[in-house]
């Protein structure tokens, strides 16, 4: 009886310790995957703030192109 109890327990007892070792596998996919994550992020907001500084200089060239038309525009007008 106690030789049973004692396998048992062996038995229990090694499943914990594969599940805790499963878990330690995970854990660390996990935390690879979060690394990666946080780069690709890390990447994204540098590429957004690559495009609204593009963003900017290019509506500032629009604003300076529809003054010089505007410009050009009312000289026409002033000809005729």
């Amino acid at each position: 009886m106690v030789l049973e109890v004692f396998s048992n327990l062996e038995v229990k007892v090694q499943e914990s310790v594969d599940y805790i070792s499963s878990l330690k596998l995970k854990i660390n996919d996990l935390e690879l995957k979060n690394k990666n994550l946080k780069k690709k992020l890390k990447n994204v907001y540098s590429l957004k703030e690559r495009i609204e500084k593009k963003n900017l200089l290019i509506q500032e060239e629009r604003i300076k192109w529809k003054n010089k038309i505007r410009s050009l525009l009312e000289k026409i007008n002033h000809l005729e």
